[in-house]
């Protein structure tokens, strides 16, 4: 059945085909089934039928076809993997290092280089089914593979539709922002971050507004325990810098929100440093330190006391509004 499908046969004939073969391989006994060897072929014929089909006989399948796929990044990965990543503290290894790897190895994939060309098959019609599978996905991502896949789904998005994409734009800034609190993991912080940093080149003026406040609003939100704190004003940074580096214009137009806030947070590890930190706690607070001062170089082009004078208002509300904070780090800066 596989081999009787080609790009150049009609696309009526490949139709019928592809309406026998495509709901069996994403069911129960092909990509979602409990054997592995099952869900390896299945993997194998999928990427071989999306290679050789006809575009626009597989279309109503691609939507379903991305979020399975994406959702196989993680529990594909093999399991010496989870292990290593589960015990790194006890066998000595670097977390970030392997996270990045592992990242690495999911958007380089055979399964991501799939999905990529079946975005590239959307016709424009199918755009907005196509925008809420990917909205699915990242809700329903569980695994850094995985993950860090949906974030890339989402870039992918912008670059294929960037004006269709305007009235979604929204929706998708949403599950980033989720996906940025209360992160444990740099790697998926970075992901969302810059899948955040491409969105607001296809966004509206209010979402833009509504979004950058919300960024600002992740730095001061009161969280559990020290290390969630800590990621939520990492990924605070990280998701600014993002959009200066990706979306350079929409950053000058919500500069007035950003710059008195970066004025403020880049003062934060000389504040909250304490002795009896722990090694990693101080290596993400000096990383905070480092990106907001990053992004307050990268964005101020006047001098610095120019800066400040022209924010002062803006800088002396966010500290008044923060002066009786609970978090005695936060009433220091």
């Amino acid at each position: 059945l596989v081999k009787s499908i080609d790009k150049n046969k009609g696309s009526a004939e490949s139709k019928k085909v592809l309406d026998i073969l495509v709901p069996f391989l994403m069911g129960p006994k092909g990509l979602n089934s409990d054997a592995e060897e099952v869900r390896d072929f299945s993997l194998q014929t999928v990427i071989t039928l999306v290679k050789d089909c006809n575009p626009q006989a597989i279309q109503k399948y691609i939507p379903s076809l991305i979020e399975d796929l994406c959702l196989l990044l993680s529990s594909l990965e093999p399991q010496m993997i989870n292990y290593v990543a589960l015990n790194a503290d006890k066998y000595d290894i670097n977390m970030n290092l392997l996270d990045a790897k592992r990242a690495h190895q999911a958007n380089e994939s055979p399964i991501m280089d799939t999905i990529e060309k079946l975005i590239e098959m959307v016709e424009p019609a199918s755009y907005e089914q196509l925008f809420d599978a990917v909205v699915t996905t990242v809700r329903k991502a569980v695994g850094l593979p995985s993950k860090v896949g949906a974030a890339k789904l989402i870039k992918l998005c912008c670059t294929k539709a960037p004006v269709e994409i305007l009235p979604s734009s929204g929706k998708f800034l949403k599950v980033c922002l989720n996906n940025l609190k209360n992160s444990n993991n740099e790697m998926i912080t970075s992901a969302y971050a810059v899948a955040f940093g491409c969105l607001f080149k296809n966004a509206p003026l209010s979402k833009m507004i509504k979004y950058s406040e919300k960024l600002v609003a992740l730095y001061f939100e009161p969280s559990s325990s020290r290390a969630v704190d800590l990621n939520n004003k990492l990924a605070s940074g990280v998701a600014i810098q993002a959009i200066v580096n990706y979306s350079p214009s929409q950053f000058e137009q919500v500069k007035g929100i950003f710059i008195p806030f970066v004025f403020v947070s880049r003062n934060f590890a000389q504040s909250s440093l304490r002795g009896d930190e722990t090694d990693q706690v101080s290596k993400t607070t000096r990383r905070i330190n480092g990106v907001f001062q990053h992004i307050w170089t990268e964005s101020t082009s006047n001098s610095e006391a120019d800066t400040i004078q022209y924010y002062l208002d803006e800088i002396i509300k966010i500290n008044a509004q923060h002066i009786k904070s609970n978090d005695f780090k936060v009433r220091v800066m």
